[in-house]
């Protein structure tokens, strides 16, 4: 009786792993649902779902919102002229040039402009405000001195004065990594009710903007085929 009692607790946990497996098996997409925007995303776009520091963030789906996805780097370069598929880096890599993120709900990300903001006011924010023109980029390496070949914002001008306001399209990104051409610089999308933060590498630069347009387009792509 015991024995079988046994078998009973240790075969239950094993059956349901198995029809959770056959569940996810069977999945084709993931879904974002926050307010009034929903998307499907095939599968085949998810690094991760269901990040556990996620799970808590009111206004999204408790079960399949908040992953990391991936567009590959020969996806956009199809679509985006002058993308960069992969470079040789420091380390003699080929590295890929994916881009990844995680989708939010724009309600929390708290600041959209924060970093911009900092930038602007780089006088009073940095003990050592420091500025380098980039001359292959035409912008502007913002930061403290001490660290601004490590860390640093990327913008079209210096910081204006404090009291004049920050030009639409003035800052670029915040960048880490290793200069001269092996670093990468953060993006952003806002989409409806959802919020994508990415990264692009120093080589993409020049074409940023064609990527995010062609990631918007394919947030729209998404969005149509929950509707299939």
């Amino acid at each position: 009786m015991i024995k079988k009692i046994l078998l009973t607790i240790i075969a239950i946990p094993v059956l349901l792993l198995l029809v959770r497996c056959t569940s996810e098996s069977l999945r084709t997409h993931s879904v974002i649902e926050v307010g009034d925007t929903k998307l499907c995303i095939p599968k085949e776009y998810e690094l991760s779902v269901n990040i556990p520091y996620l799970w808590f963030v009111s206004g999204l789906d408790e079960d399949a919102a908040g992953g990391l996805y991936i567009i590959s780097a020969g996806e956009i370069s199809e679509s985006v002229e002058g993308y960069t598929k992969s470079h040789i880096n420091q380390h003699n890599v080929d590295l890929a040039h994916d881009i990844t993120g995680i989708i939010w709900a724009q309600s929390q990300i708290g600041s959209p402009d924060g970093l911009a903001d900092k930038a602007w006011n780089l006088a009073s924010n940095e003990k050592q405000p420091h500025h380098i023109y980039n001359a292959s980029l035409d912008m502007y390496e913002l930061g403290d001195k001490r660290f601004i070949d490590t860390w640093w914002h990327l913008a079209r001008t210096v910081p204006g004065e404090k009291d004049k306001e920050r030009p639409n399209g003035w800052y670029f990104g915040y960048c880490s990594g290793k200069k001269p051409e092996n670093y990468h610089c953060t993006q952003d999308l806002h989409y409806k009710d959802l919020y994508f933060d990415y990264k692009v590498k120093y080589q993409d630069i020049p074409v940023a903007s064609g990527v995010k347009e062609f990631i918007g387009n394919k947030f729209k792509q998404w969005e149509l085929e929950c509707e299939s």
